[in-house]
Formats: C-alpha cells, structure tokens, sequence
C-alpha cells in the first residue's frame, strides 16, 4: 500500500499550524482584554472609593461651615453664608462641590405618624416613635395628638388639592390620598375608613407587597401607596420631605422659595396661593420672626401658626465629587444638637447615594 503524497500531508500540516496560530491570537486578545478590563475596573473602584472617603472630609467641612455660619444666629433664613455661597474645594485630582439644603423647607411624611406627639420636635419621655424600618408607631390615646394628627392631616390635603389643580390625576382626590399614607406608616393593619389601604389591598396585587408599618425612609415610597402614581408624585414630590421624626412638623417661612409658597396657603383657608407669594416675596433680607410674620396675615385668619417656624434644626447637605474620572455623588442629612447658640453643632443622622 502505497503512503500519502508528500505534498498533501504538508498541506494538512501546514492547516493545522494556521489554526493553531489563530487560536491562539484569539485567546491571547482575550486575555489582554480581560486584563485591561479588570485593570480599568480596578482602577475605578479604587477611585470611587477614595472618591467616597473625599466626600466624607468634604461633609465634614461642611458641618464646620454650617456651624460657622449660624453662630448666635436664632433665625435660619436665604440669605445666610449657607444658602448664598456654593461649596466648592478644589483636591488633587478633581474637585469637590456641595451645597446645604433646608430640610424643613417642606412638609414632612412622617408627620402624619398618629402616634407623634404634639411639639416642636422633641418627644415626651415614653413616646418616642421609632426610627425609620423598626418596625412601627407607638400607641397613642392622647386628645391633644389626636387633634394634632387631624391638623397634619388637614394641610397635608390642602397641599394635595391644590397640586391636584395642575395635574391629570386619574380621578383620585385629595382626601382619598391622604388615608393610604396614614395606614402606610401606623402600625395596625386596620384601613383607615373607606379611602384606606392596608396588606389586604397590597397582597392582591399581581406583585404583592406589605405596607411598612414604620417610619418613611424616602419619600419615593409614595410611588407604593394607593393613588400615588407617576403624574401625582411628580407633581407633589418637590414640597415634600421625610425627616426621622414624626413629631417635626413645623416648616421654616424663611427658606421657602416662591414656587413653595403652595406650603404656606395649605395651612388656612384664609390664606390663598397669590398672598401666599406676597408673603415671601415680602420676606424681610434677614427673615421673619413671629411678629413680622403675623403683620403679613389677614385679619381673624385660621393659619396654624404652630406648624410655622423661623429657624430649621435639619439640612441635608449634597456632595458631587469629580475625581480621576471617577464621579460619586452623596447626601448627608444633619440634625443641629442643640447647645450653645454660639458654637452650633451637627450630627450626621443618615446618608444617601447617587442621584436622590
């Protein structure tokens, strides 16, 4: 038996040697890719997190320029150093820029906790309600807090009513908006008359849930409740807030811009949206006080002056920094301690991340 010529076997050799060689360069560009890859993802990583420990110093400043700032200061209004001057700080490599927010400048959700108690933010030992995600409220029998969560109740469905005036809401009214977001942070699981929402309602959805029964972490969770949906929310979302404390329930006049002053007309039926855009447009360059405040009313008016205040006790301060490509971005909300007027200080009590 004759063997193979001599010039089919070099020809089959030397197709093995070409697949051979381009297996190879493809597993060899591979390799490098994955390399950079993992490189460049290193890197990233290394520069957000020294991005974050960036943030963290610059909240820090903050803090200490927040503190300056409001030195033997009894009224927090717009044009302090805080509200005026931008934070920037510029670090090798990139910069650091923030700016201080008033966090009372808005109604807070967790006013409407029925278990607050009346006051101006600090509670009465024994009923201290929970903080946010522990798993509810507090009961609570007292005449007082009741006539106090119908107040919270009532201006919260005055600022629905008229932000409902701006927007297709889906047939949903204010009053039966405001049931569901009272069911969703008591502690029961009993609806709260015809317009409420408890787990029975939730669980029926195609995607069940339970309602929280605690405190809001983030006002985005309206977007869980009943009649919450996207056009309403968007419409609402910018004269809310939530802050760690059901009984902080006051809103500070003098950081409210014009385009909020649909927070002031909620409060009384005295007091419509075009006078409540005179009263800040009438604002003095360094706030109200509770006098000049009252010269701006109408004889005889109805507003709750207990839900007014001229000072703010939390911020949240927002950070963006820019470092070596990498961006990262923060929130810390801050709570003054209290103490001596003359050196204020801060205490960071929660804080976010990215876009918020």
């Amino acid at each position: 038996m004759k063997g193979a010529p001599i010039k089919k076997q070099k020809g089959v050799t030397l197709l093995i040697v070409l697949v051979i060689v381009a297996l190879s360069t493809v597993i060899a560009t591979q390799l490098i890719e994955h390399g950079t890859f993992a490189e460049r993802r290193t890197t990233l990583m290394l520069s957000r997190d020294q991005a974050y420990q960036l943030a963290l110093g610059g909240e820090s400043l903050a803090r200490q320029w927040l503190a300056k700032g409001f030195a033997g200061s009894e009224l927090v209004h717009l044009n302090q150093p805080w509200a005026t001057t931008p934070f920037e700080y510029p670090i090798e490599g990139g910069m650091i820029n923030g700016e201080v927010m008033d966090a009372q400048s808005c109604f807070n959700l967790n006013s409407l906790d029925p278990a607050a108690s009346e006051g101006d933010g600090q509670n009465p030992p024994g009923n201290e309600p929970p903080p946010p995600g522990t798993g509810g409220s507090t009961n609570n029998e007292n005449p007082l807090d009741n006539q106090r969560q119908d107040k919270d109740e009532k201006i919260f469905e005055n600022l629905i009513n008229e932000v409902l005036k701006e927007v297709d809401a889906g047939g949903v009214t204010a009053q039966s908006l405001v049931a569901p977001v009272v069911d969703w942070i008591d502690n029961d699981i009993e609806p709260k008359g015809i317009d409420g929402a408890e787990d029975l309602l939730y669980t029926g959805y195609e995607v069940p849930y339970r309602t929280a029964n605690s405190l809001m972490a983030s006002k985005s969770e309206l977007r869980m409740i009943k009649g919450f949906n996207a056009e309403v929310y968007e419409a609402i979302k910018d004269y809310l807030c939530v802050l760690p404390r059901s009984d902080v329930n006051k809103i500070n006049v003098n950081t409210l811009l014009p385009e909020q002053a649909i927070l002031i007309a909620a409060m009384s039926n005295d007091i419509d949206l075009s006078l409540a855009q005179t009263i800040i447009s009438n604002r003095p360059e360094d706030g109200y006080d509770s006098q000049s405040f009252a010269a701006q009313l109408p004889a005889n008016n109805q507003i709750s002056l207990d839900r007014i205040d001229f000072t703010s006790k939390y911020f949240l301060l927002k950070f963006k920094v820019d470092f070596k490509g990498a961006m990262f971005r923060m929130g810390s909300l801050v709570e003054s301690t209290g103490g001596d007027p003359a050196k204020p200080q801060f205490r960071v009590i929660a804080r976010y991340f990215g876009e918020f």
